[in-house]
Order: structure tokens, then C-alpha cells, then sequence
């Protein structure tokens, strides 16, 4: 392999001793990693531990936490370039759920409501095409609600309004449930019996549910003495 570093490069104003010793470290340095590893072109298979340091590379930290597949990861990353260029405009807001793992079946803007609703406003109608969080599946989860959102406040213009509506349809079913599920609301009902080795909790998304709205219950059950 060619040399990444060539010590003739130092200028010969500070071409001391110094100089010269910092060269060689630099250049045996730059010697030792494979570069190639992280070419964009690689992403799908770049090692798993590099992942951290590449979503700050280009930039997606905004649209990344804790628990997010590692399927989504390379998909945000693979398309960072995209996201970054289309940013402000309702196709990249559209693009970005897409990365995501959310489906857009229908998007509505302000001048096709009868009466028209607010400048710069829009629905979008979307329903989980894939698991975007370890372990949760397509279910509608308030982490997923979160990444949603936070993916539409920063791809979205600070003019425009996107408000997502969640669907349970599947286009290529005609047995589907077609009830809506707005963002932010979720009833919520916990069953928790001791002794237990891990809690049972179940999201159970009751239609119509409103933005802000929440409604919990918790059952505890413990053993006693009669």
C-alpha cells in the first residue's frame, strides 16, 4: 500500500528534528487503519461498533436514540447526504419517515380541506412498515411517536405544520382496519403481578384517540396472608 503521508510534504521552513519525528508517528499512524472500512459506499457493512462515530460523521445524532434498529441506523446513514439537502421542503419530511420505517400512505395539505384549513399546514396518514425500535415490532409505541415527530420537526419548515395521523390499514389488504391513531395519544393499561420475573405490559391503541390525551390504569396484584 502507497504511503498516506509523505514526510517530504513538511515544508522545509520547520523541517527540524521535531518535525521529522512527528512525520514518522503520523505517518505509521495513518498507515494502520483501513479507511475503507468507512466509505459511504460500505455502510451496510461496516462494523457495528464504528456506527456511533460515523452517525456523528454525518450528522443524523438529531434523528437517532438509544434503541433504534441497526437496520434504521445504516438506512439514516446511507441517506444522511439526502436528508441534510432536503431539509425544509415536505419531500424530505416524506423521506425521512420513509428512512425511518414509516409508510406515508396519504398526505393532505391545507388547500384540499373543505374549508380550506391554515397556510402551511398538512396530514399525513402513515402506518409502520417495519420495526424501528428493538424489540417493539410495528407497534405504535409513544418512543416511536417521539422519533416520528422529532423526524418531522427538523426536516419540516419553520412556516409549515405536518401532523401525523397513525393508520392500522394495509393497502394490499382489504381486511385491514382503517381506524386512525393521531400522534401523542394512547391508552395504556399495565398488569403487573408478584412475584414476577419481568413486568407484562401491553399498549392497546382504543379508537378514536385525541393529541395529548392519555388515559392509564394500572392492576397490581401481590400475594397476602388470609
Amino acid at each position: 500500500m502507497a504511503d498516506r503521508f509523505d514526510p517530504r510534504s513538511i515544508p522545509p521552513s520547520i523541517l527540524d528534528s521535531r518535525s521529522r519525528a512527528f512525520g514518522a508517528v503520523l505517518r505509521r499512524a495513518l498507515a494502520e487503519p483501513e479507511f475503507k472500512a468507512l466509505l459511504f459506499e460500505w455502510i451496510d457493512s461496516v462494523d457495528t461498533r464504528m456506527l456511533p462515530f460515523l452517525i456523528r460523521e454525518f450528522g443524523i445524532q438529531h434523528f437517532v436514540e438509544p434503541g433504534l434498529s441497526e437496520a434504521v441506523i445504516r438506512r439514516l446513514l446511507k441517506g444522511s447526504f439526502e436528508l441534510h439537502s432536503k431539509m425544509g421542503f415536505i419531500h424530505g419530511v416524506r423521506t425521512g419517515l420513509t428512512m425511518l420505517g414509516v409508510t406515508v400512505t396519504s398526505w393532505r395539505q391545507w388547500f384540499q380541506d373543505t374549508p380550506q384549513a391554515a397556510p402551511g399546514t398538512h396530514v399525513a396518514t402513515v402506518s409502520v412498515a417495519s420495526e424501528v425500535f428493538i424489540g417493539e415490532g410495528q407497534a405504535i409505541t409513544s418512543r416511536l411517536q417521539r422519533s416520528i415527530g422529532r423526524m418531522v420537526a427538523r426536516m419540516q419548515r419553520k412556516s409549515q405544520f405536518v401532523a401525523i395521523r397513525f393508520t392500522t390499514s394495509d393497502p394490499a389488504s382489504d381486511n385491514s382496519s382503517r381506524v386512525p391513531v393521531r400522534v401523542g395519544a394512547a391508552v395504556i393499561t399495565r398488569v403487573r403481578i408478584s412475584p414476577t420475573t419481568s413486568p407484562v405490559t401491553s399498549l392497546i391503541a382504543q379508537p378514536p384517540l385525541y393529541v395529548g390525551a392519555a388515559v392509564w390504569s394500572r392492576l397490581r396484584i401481590k400475594p397476602g396472608i388470609a
